[in-house]
């Protein structure tokens, strides 16, 4: 890696790093240790800058090592800080009162109803308001100003979660330690009950003023336009999470299928969402036909709706990596700049963890930015290969190309959290891609033309044959017997993985004995490390 193309990256990495090195060391590291330090760095910076000595290339090196380090020190510092903030030692007592804001609209459970809310100590709750079986809809709206009675609280943190004491913190075969890990990385201190009768909300004006918040409501509207239009069960579940990043109608049982299938990304609302958007509203706008000036405008324009849906969709980690990376293409095309993707990702990496540092451990974040990172290292050179220029043959290169990258760089990662290895996902990809597109094209007419009531309901029943036809598909690869391979690697299993695809991408790019050397000692140190796992000299979880 060419150090002066990617200077983004060299901050990005160490600042990672940081965060890391402070989640491991949270309880030995305190923060006015971690501020000392990043103001020494700060400090060494300022000085090799204003005052050089030496050869410009040890100035050179000297400046990009103290960078590197305030770098570290400033992840470590930024996490410590967000770590502190969300943990919360709950006091001893049955019962508690609070009063916060609802931040969320309230997600149907099998005898709750799920509400995140915002209280006025500055922690955030996620409430289990008990509801009747007969009960379709919660009159709680994101915004209202809500009294409720708290029972059964408990502490989300690693340290002082109850379920810490029964099974260690993070091993594998504690459900509620992980769920309660997730629940902290994505910023909620505690988890509680309240009595069907246990609160009272009101409705405030200023909630109706807030644009965030009318943006947010906008899902409740879409979910209810697809039901009044007649789509029902898991089609306007699929269709509802593919448009709106609504995900609550989703059963557990279609979830699994597409996961089995590994398809399950098309679930989640990506890049590969947000492409097919920016491409209807640049035709839509006339953004390719237009003067370059007028054109600027148009970009503007589209970023401005972009984030509108970001926002709308309750702004998931992979379509903030996919609005922030749009954003710089935008910018950089504005601005008649080339847009490096390697740093694009990483500047967006960076802004995303340094208004939520916690974000780091949340699973999507991490296989959004995986498959990101696979896509621009190993994705582009394998779609340049292909022999044709012709558009279907070229489409399904890059379809195989594009899924052998992401599924190569997320692999490790799934096994180690989900102890399996979907084996059909690349042919399940190919399939299952043409038909997402074409479901999220015809939803987008079908929004466009949603006032003619006859185009709407020729639209109406040719996204459900969509979505009926994809979840047909995905239900039968998923029955097949071989689909899914059990596999739980360890950590350093993990981490072994990854540095011998490093050596192998090196080794492509430069074949070097260096790099073969780095290939075979990596599969020498993997199979040691499989080895003693087997024998129980090393422990399952490492």
């Amino acid at each position: 890696m060419n150090p002066q193309l990617y200077p983004m990256v060299r901050l990005t990495v160490p600042f990672i790093a940081g965060m890391v090195t402070a989640n491991f060391c949270i309880r030995f590291i305190p923060l006015n240790m971690s501020v000392l330090f990043t103001i020494l760095c700060t400090l060494l910076v300022f000085l090799f800058t204003t005052y050089p000595t030496g050869s410009q290339i040890k100035q050179g090196k000297r400046f990009g090592l103290t960078a590197m380090l305030f770098a570290f020190f400033s992840g470590m510092t930024l996490f410590i800080h967000s770590y502190d903030n969300v943990s919360w030692k709950v006091p001893e007592k049955k019962e508690f009162v609070f009063h916060g804001t609802v931040a969320e609209s309230p997600v149907r459970k099998p005898r709750t109803w799920s509400v995140k809310i915002h209280c006025e100590n500055g922690k955030q709750i996620l409430a289990y308001i008990a509801r009747d079986s007969t009960e379709t809809s919660c009159t709680l709206r994101s915004g209202d100003s809500i009294r409720f009675e708290a029972r059964h609280l408990q502490s989300t943190s690693p340290q002082y979660a109850k379920s810490a004491s029964a099974t260690p913190s993070g091993s594998i075969g504690n459900p509620l330690s992980q769920y309660h890990k997730y629940l902290f990385y994505n910023g909620i201190s505690a988890t509680c009950y309240v009595p069907r009768n246990g609160y009272t909300a009101t409705h405030t004006e200023s909630a109706d003023r807030n644009p965030l918040t009318r943006i947010r409501r906008l899902q409740n509207k879409a979910i209810a336009a697809y039901a009044n239009a007649g789509i029902e069960g898991d089609a306007a579940a699929v269709i509802e999470s593919m448009t709106s990043g609504h995900k609550t109608g989703l059963s557990k049982e279609m979830k699994e299928k597409y996961s089995r299938s590994g398809v399950s990304h098309v679930l989640a609302l990506s890049g590969f969402h947000l492409t097919i958007i920016y491409t209807l509203l640049e035709i839509l706008l006339l953004g390719r036909v237009l003067r370059h000036r007028y054109r600027n405008i148009v970009r503007i324009v589209i970023m401005a709706c972009l984030w509108t849906f970001t926002v709308m969709a309750g702004m998931p980690p992979s379509l903030v990596r996919a609005a922030l990376m749009c954003s710089l293409m935008i910018l950089s095309s504005i601005l008649s700049r080339q847009s490096l993707s390697m740093n694009s990702c990483a500047l967006a990496a960076l802004v995303m963890l340094i208004y939520s540092p916690l974000t780091l451990f949340d699973l999507g974040f991490q296989l959004s930015f995986i498959s990101m990172t696979g896509i621009c290292v190993c994705g582009k050179p394998l779609c340049a290969l292909c022999p044709t220029h012709n558009i279907i043959v070229r489409y399904l290169w890059e379809s195989v190309a594009i899924s052998l990258t992401c599924t190569l760089f997320t692999v490790p990662i799934i096994g180690l959290c989900f102890h399996y290895l979907p084996t059909l996902s690349i042919f399940s990809n190919l399939a299952v891609s043409l038909l997402a597109s074409l479901i999220l094209y015809v939803a987008a007419f079908w929004w466009i033309l949603y006032w003619q009531e006859s185009t709407k309901a020729i639209l109406t029943d040719i996204l459900q044959w969509l979505t009926q036809t994809m979840n047909a598909i995905v239900s039968r690869i998923s029955s097949w017997e071989y689909a899914v391979i059990e596999w739980q690697p360890s950590i350093s299993e993990v981490i072994t993985i990854y540095i011998l695809i490093a050596f192998l991408i090196l080794f492509f790019k430069n074949k070097s004995s260096k790099n073969l050397i780095g290939i075979l000692s990596t599969v020498v140190i993997l199979c040691a490390i499989m080895i003693l796992r087997k024998t129980g000299c090393l422990p399952a979880v490492m």
